[in-house]
């Protein structure tokens, strides 16, 4: 398979997974809650396999961001970002009553949240997956980031702990694209293949 047809196929199952963890959330109970842990899992890991296949660059500035900062500081960066995001949705949100383009500011605060945390989440994944694979020759890419959603996914299911696991991971990916952003670690051009 190539790698155009791969990246359509992680997007296809990205947004399958995502869509059933959705589907699957109004009802409650266990099989419910279980159907949305494992969808959110599958589909955000489909997504950062797809991200690290689509957008090359940005995964290897992501790899670099993360291998430079310790996973304590990308967490608490992270953390107080998030913070700072929340308050200010809720804050658009309440004006967004009175005032429509507000709320527009809300969802676009929501908006560049998600694509932060998603550029630091290209590079968070397969580190967990690097660590967990563990063997002597370093595995490929999506072998690694197969492995570390295969992990996450796993592990939320351990509640409490998972999920308390899950919530470090997302507020490191968080901090590492926030990283990226004040950094400004370059994203290295593609080279041509024109001749």
């Amino acid at each position: 398979m190539n790698n155009k047809m791969m990246r359509k196929a992680f997007l296809v199952t990205a947004a399958v997974f995502t869509a059933g963890a959705a589907w699957a959330a109004p009802g409650g109970g266990p099989a419910n809650l279980l159907a949305l842990l494992l969808g959110l899992g599958a589909g955000m890991t489909a997504f950062v396999v797809w991200g690290r296949c689509s957008f090359p660059q940005v995964a290897a500035a992501a790899d670099r961001t993360v291998a430079g900062a310790s996973a304590w500081k990308t967490f608490w960066i992270g953390l107080i970002n998030a913070l700072v995001a929340f308050l200010l949705v809720a804050l658009f949100g309440k004006l967004g009553q009175a005032a429509k383009p507000f709320g527009l500011l809300a969802l676009a605060v929501i908006g560049a949240v998600l694509v932060v945390g998603f550029r630091g989440a290209l590079a968070v994944w397969p580190s967990y997956g690097s660590r967990v694979l563990g063997t002597d020759e370093a595995p490929s890419e999506r072998q690694a980031t197969l492995a570390g959603g295969a992990l996450l996914t796993g592990i939320s299911l351990l509640f409490p702990i998972g999920l308390v696991f899950s919530a470090y991971v997302l507020m490191r990916s968080l901090g590492a694209g926030v990283l990226m952003q004040v950094r400004g670690t370059k994203v290295e051009a593609a080279p041509s293949t024109a001749a």
